[in-house]
């Protein structure tokens, strides 16, 4: 279940994260995914991107703080196993 905003690149990327702590670069053409890593809590939020001298980062807010108000994704996803604490800012850099 995702629980972010879509980021969608003009290289053809789109970011997402999701409950499970999931945070996937999916192939906007064919939807296949291309990379994934999990973190230390479930996606929060806006993705956004950034360049710093011709470098392109991705960056994903991660939380417990308000994936779903009312812990509807705890009802949707019972088997899923909520992180207590893990505020943070995951910041990923493209392949130049």
């Amino acid at each position: 279940m995702f629980s972010t905003a879509t980021l969608t690149t003009a290289g053809g990327l789109v970011f997402v994260a999701d409950v499970d702590r999931h945070i996937r670069a999916y192939d906007v053409s064919n939807g296949e995914t291309l990379w994934q890593t999990r973190v230390q809590a479930g996606g929060q939020g806006f993705p956004m991107s950034y360049a710093v001298d011709g470098r392109q980062f991705v960056a994903v807010p991660v939380g417990v703080g308000a994936i779903l108000p009312g812990a509807r994704h705890m009802a949707l996803t019972p088997e899923l196993k909520r992180p207590n604490a893990g505020n943070g800012l995951m910041v990923f850099a493209l392949p130049e």
